[in-house]
This record gives structure tokens, C-alpha cells and sequence, in this order.
């Protein structure tokens, strides 16, 4: 029998998983050298007492023979009892082979497309004293549920689902591989598409009036682009444009010479701002001074265009009906529908590049004294790392700004036009206030 090992899919799997492929990829992000554009560099890791580091993250299964994978987050005790079971006496576990919602309880009334999508802070309908056979399904009454594209088996023995039991959505696919033949039904691009064509005629027309008035400010952008201007969350030089639409590109190395980073006496976060602008900094709704936003509503303003198809036609249709540069806050939404466009997109571009499969993955140097800038489009907006190093490769300076961090003076504004909007005089009621936290969502802070 090979080793019993076990593994499954889970919150802290993953981030661990991602917090290692990061962090043997820091070499990338922290260009540690007297030139930036050219050389890279890493520091000195500990050899003594501890495994040596790997050229790259790998899965499990790629370097321990994994026996059984089981489903759940985390995975049921009746599941781990019989892969168990089946181990010692050498036959394969009898494990569930379909998805959360062909073991799911609620009625499904097969009445048509959803129509109405809720809030995830609304609760879906039902009656506590009956049975869970009695509630209608959540994904047929608006809930987004992940169930018809995960596996079952968190349940158990007793098969309900563990969400479902307590009446909660399937809110992460986080249970091992999807069900068979799923991934062929409904790719990651159509999903997009569907999902943006649903927000374009079905979500996005009953707001309007708040996209117009909820959080609305007049502020420039930062984002990253190619050479030729094209969207480019990996590489390229950093664009700030002006609430008019002109723009000044810059090689991300150059940041001090263009961003400013001012504090108010009220709050620990810094709020960078445009200080090329020479005209200072003021969160003043009807006068702003310096203020920039990031984030995806800031990327498809600044660039010029996006290099695929679809995106491209997202795109135009999107400037067609709000201009360019867009300044609705809620908009941001409407933009982050656009990115995932793009992003699925580009990730077949990325499968088809040979280079993909390229071992020459990490590239040796030695440390040395120097100082570094990298920068990358993080999904909450453009993010900075700059350090400085002695001899010895040793952190002697750094300073980061993170992509929220550029918004957060645009937040303060937001929040402070929305709550002027919406409140008159001293009343205030849980309506209001949810209108005014759609104005900081859209950042996605």
C-alpha cells in the first residue's frame, strides 16, 4: 500500500498554498539591485534545520502519492472514517460522485432563469419550525449558491448538505474536484459572459438612479499599462490620468517623482495622492485637490484598450454609455464584471504560450546593496513594494503602497457625498445606511 496521506481543499490549504508561491517568487516582486530594470536578486535564506526551499510551489500529489482525495471543508468524519475503512482493507472508499445539489433537500420548482439576485446580507425565505424539505431552493429564490458546481459529501452520511443544513448558501467551491463533465457544461469564460449579460439587463437597470447619485466624485486614475496603452495587470509602467481624461505614464521605479503620501490627523492609513499635479492635497467634495482612485474602475479608465476580444467589446460599450474616464463609484462593479472578462481570456492566451511550461523559472543572483521597485495590479488596485538593502541583502528601508490604500481618501469622499445625499436632517434608518455602504463596497476595501 503507498503512504496514507490524505488531502482536501480548504481555506487554509489554499492560502498556504499561495502564501508559498508567493513567496518563492519574491525575487520577482522585490527587484533588489542598483539597476531595477535589470537584474534580480533574493535574500538570504535559512539553511540550517530547515528543508531547503523549492524552485516552485507544488502540489501535493506531485511529490507524495496521495491515496484518496476527499470532499468537504473540512471533510466529514463518516467520509475520513471510510476512506479509512476502505485502506486497511483494501478496497476503494465508497466516496460521492455528484453535486451538492443532487443530495440538496429544498424544492426546486424549475420556474425559469432567476430573475431577481439578493443582497448577501439578505436572508433567503423560509420558516424556521419546518423542515428543510419545505424551503424552496436558495439559488431559484436569488441566493448565489456555488451547489451545482461542487461536490457533495460534507454532509455525510446524513447527505444534507452542511450549508444547506442551517440554511446558508454553498458560498465558495472549496470541495476537492467538480462533479464529472461540469467544467464542460459551463467553462469559466462562459460563466463570465452570462454573468455580465445578467448584471447588464437584469441588475444594473434597477440602479441607475443610485449608480448617478450614490458616492459620485470627480478624481483622476492610476492603473498600468503596455507600451501601446493596453490594459496589463503583470508588467508595464504606471498611468495616472486626470479627472479631464490626459494622462502622464511612468516607469513604476519613479513613484516618489509623481505620488505623494499624506496623513490626517485623524486616521493611521496614508492616502497617496498626485503630487505632480502640483496642486496639493484636499478631500474637499467641490474642489478636490490630488486625488486619484485605483482598483478596476480606475485600470479600464486609464487604459486605452484591452487586448481580447470580448473585453475590447465590454469595453466599448461600456465607454459609449458612460465616457471616458467613468467617475460613478458604482461603477466599479460594472468594471470588475469587464476584468473577469478579460481574465478568463487571457488565461487561454497564457495556456497556449509555450513559455508556460518553461523550468527556468527563478533566476539566481547574490545579494548586494541596492534598492528596488516592483508593481503589480493587485485586484484591489496598483500595488508598490520599494526596498532598500545593505551588503549583506538585508532590508535596511521598504515602503509599500497597497492597492487600497489609494482609496482611501477617495473612500472618505464617497462616503461623506452619499451620506450628504441621503440623509436629511437627523433620521436614519437601516435603508439609508445600506445605501451609504454601497459607496464603500464598491471599492472593495
Amino acid at each position: 500500500m503507498k503512504s496514507p496521506w490524505w488531502t482536501w481543499e480548504s481555506a487554509c490549504w489554499t492560502c498556504s498554498s499561495w502564501w508559498i508561491s508567493f513567496t518563492s517568487r519574491c525575487s520577482w516582486i522585490i527587484n533588489i539591485t542598483d539597476n531595477w530594470e535589470t537584474g534580480i536578486t533574493s535574500a538570504q535564506f535559512p539553511s540550517e534545520g530547515v528543508p531547503e526551499l523549492l524552485d516552485r510551489c507544488y502540489a501535493l500529489d506531485e511529490k507524495i502519492p496521495v491515496d484518496v482525495y476527499l470532499p468537504g471543508c473540512p471533510p466529514h468524519s463518516d467520509q475520513v472514517f471510510a476512506a479509512l475503512a476502505g485502506l486497511l482493507q483494501g478496497q476503494p472508499a465508497a466516496l460521492p460522485d455528484k453535486s451538492v445539489c443532487d443530495t440538496c433537500p429544498t424544492v426546486r420548482e424549475g420556474k425559469g432563469q432567476v430573475q431577481k439576485l439578493r443582497r448577501f446580507l439578505q436572508a433567503p425565505q423560509y420558516k424556521s419550525d419546518e423542515p428543510l424539505d419545505r424551503m424552496r431552493c436558495l439559488l431559484e429564490q436569488g441566493v448565489l449558491c456555488m451547489g451545482p458546481v461542487t461536490k457533495a459529501g460534507c454532509g455525510g452520511e446524513k447527505r444534507t448538505p452542511r450549508c444547506i443544513s442551517v440554511r446558508v448558501p454553498r458560498r465558495t467551491r472549496t470541495m476537492a474536484e467538480p462533479p464529472p463533465a461540469v467544467t464542460t457544461i459551463l467553462t469559466q469564460g462562459d460563466f463570465a459572459m452570462f454573468t455580465i449579460d445578467f448584471a447588464k439587463t437584469q441588475v444594473f437597470p434597477n440602479y441607475l438612479d443610485a449608480v448617478r447619485t450614490v458616492g459620485v466624485i470627480n478624481t483622476g486614475f492610476i492603473g498600468a499599462v503596455d507600451k501601446s496603452g493596453a490594459l496589463n495587470l503583470f508588467d508595464g509602467d504606471i498611468r495616472i490620468m486626470k479627472p479631464d481624461g490626459t494622462h502622464t505614464d511612468f516607469s513604476p521605479a519613479d513613484y516618489t517623482d509623481y505620488i505623494g503620501e499624506h496623513v490626517e490627523p485623524y486616521s493611521y492609513g496614508k492616502m497617496p495622492y498626485a503630487k505632480f499635479w502640483n496642486e496639493g492635497f484636499s478631500l474637499d467634495l467641490d474642489a478636490p485637490k490630488g486625488i486619484y482612485r485605483s482598483n478596476c474602475l480606475a485600470r479600464i479608465n486609464v487604459a486605452d484598450k484591452i487586448d481580447t476580444p470580448r473585453a475590447q467589446a465590454e469595453l466599448e460599450e461600456f465607454r459609449e454609455k458612460f465616457g471616458r474616464p467613468a467617475q460613478a463609484t458604482l461603477l466599479y462593479h460594472w468594471a470588475r464584471l469587464i476584468e473577469e472578462v478579460y481574465a478568463c481570456e487571457h488565461a487561454i492566451d497564457l495556456l497556449k504560450d509555450p513559455e508556460i511550461t518553461d523550468p527556468d523559472v527563478r533566476t539566481p543572483a547574490e545579494p548586494k546593496a541596492g534598492r528596488g521597485v516592483g508593481c503589480v495590479e493587485a485586484p484591489r488596485g496598483t500595488l508598490i513594494h520599494d526596498y532598500s538593502t545593505d551588503e549583506n541583502g538585508l532590508i535596511t528601508r521598504a515602503n509599500m503602497i497597497v492597492g487600497a490604500t489609494h482609496n482611501l481618501g477617495p473612500i472618505n469622499m464617497s462616503v461623506h457625498q452619499a451620506a450628504k445625499t441621503l440623509i436629511s436632517g437627523s433620521h436614519v434608518d437601516e435603508g439609508i445606511l445600506n445605501r451609504v455602504e454601497m459607496a464603500v463596497r464598491a471599492y472593495d476595501p
